[in-house]
């Protein structure tokens, strides 16, 4: 999708991405969540925010680890 998008566009979503604290959101998820990540992510580890945010989000979520999905950008 960020080939389709201006670069300015691209820039600002990763910097507002990499900004912004969702962590307080996490309180206000009352349905059941799913949390994806691969295991081999080296950029965005899972134990830092595959697990932290299944564990913040607390008894409605579900982590699903996958050891084939990696990073490709």
């Amino acid at each position: 999708m960020a080939m389709q998008a201006s670069p300015k566009a691209t820039l600002d979503c990763v910097d507002a991405f990499g900004r912004t604290d969702l962590r307080p959101d996490m309180d206000a998820f009352n349905v059941p969540t799913l949390v994806v990540h691969g295991t081999g992510d080296a950029t965005v580890p899972i134990d830092a925010t595959g697990r932290a945010a299944a564990k913040a989000i607390g008894s409605n979520a579900e982590l699903k680890r996958s050891t084939t999905a990696r990073r490709t950008g």
